[in-house]
């Protein structure tokens, strides 16, 4: 089923004052909702213009692993709209970013479709970092805060670094790293102690908070392997298949109607209405009326 959660993210992304938001997800509901989960490579991004003249952003990725979903090949094209092509720039705010040779975990969906062929758009993707160290590779979210677990349902991660997109709804697990306040204010004029107010909820953090800051105090940042072990359990409890993954080619542009990117075509004359697109989708001819009132013209 498909929700019209990032219809606000296109119409806000388009204005200049506005943040892109889209809905906030748990981390089970995006392992529901991927068309599939994979692990790969960057091995290529480049902005060209498409069959519609529209311009876009392809990134492949290589050395593919499948996590959940239906995909053989050993590489993958993603289409993203916007990019720079000469000297004309489209950028879709919010919109995730690569670097090529990077290992990237990526929940996508609508490839070739969407405006942002990932769920939840920089929700769905991880990155994947070679403990300089010397040790395994581990994860961080798409802008760079280490992941120490995935706990109730939710990403349990670092604030540290802000995401570039304001997500609806609950507000995601995870520390600051910024240290709070100690002490208090001073004495009075009898000498007693004057502490700080109490703290709020939010000052005082949730258990997975404080789990989280023991963890962080401890290094234990999550591992590849746990992670991906995580995302496969996750779907074998929740008896997730995923669904068939497609590539496109460089240059291809979006598809205007279901997801294997065959038009339909159209014999009849008269107008069809279009359906708001959902989750990003770009809109697509509905059904005809077939019945109609004969007194009305």
């Amino acid at each position: 089923m498909r929700l019209p959660w990032a219809f606000a993210a296109l119409f806000l992304a388009a204005s200049p004052s506005l943040a892109t938001t889209v809905l906030a997800l748990k981390f089970e509901e995006m392992i529901r909702m991927a068309d599939g989960v994979v692990l790969g490579t960057v091995e290529r991004v480049i902005s060209r213009r498409d069959e519609r003249n529209d311009i876009a952003t392809y990134v492949t990725l290589a050395n593919l692993e499948s996590l959940t979903g239906s995909y053989q090949e050993r590489s993958l094209t993603l289409r993203f709209s916007g990019g720079a092509v000469g000297n004309e720039i489209v950028e879709v705010e919010g919109s995730p970013r690569f670097r090529e040779g990077e290992r990237v975990i990526l929940f996508v969906d609508g490839n070739g479709q969407q405006l942002v062929p990932i769920l939840g758009w920089s929700q769905g993707v991880f990155r994947v970092v070679r403990d300089p160290r010397g040790g395994p590779e581990v994860i961080s979210d798409s802008v760079g805060n280490r992941v120490f677990g995935i706990r109730d349902g939710q990403v349990i991660k670092e604030r540290r670094v802000a995401s570039e997109i304001e997500l609806f709804g609950e507000r995601p697990s995870g520390i600051n790293e910024s240290a709070p306040p100690q002490g208090g204010f001073g004495r009075t004029e009898d000498g007693e102690q004057i502490g700080l107010p109490a703290p709020s909820r939010d000052q005082r953090g949730t258990q997975a908070e404080s789990d989280t800051r023991a963890l962080a105090e401890a290094g234990e940042v999550m591992r590849l392997d746990q992670f991906a072990a995580e995302v496969r359990r996750i779907a074998a409890m929740a008896g997730v298949r995923g669904e068939p993954i497609r590539s496109i080619q460089e240059g291809q542009a979006a598809a205007l109607d279901d997801k294997d990117g065959t038009p339909k075509d159209t014999t009849t004359a008269e107008p069809t209405r279009q359906a708001p697109p959902e989750r990003g989708e770009f809109p697509r001819p509905i059904e005809r009326e077939t019945s109609r009132d004969p007194n009305l013209r």
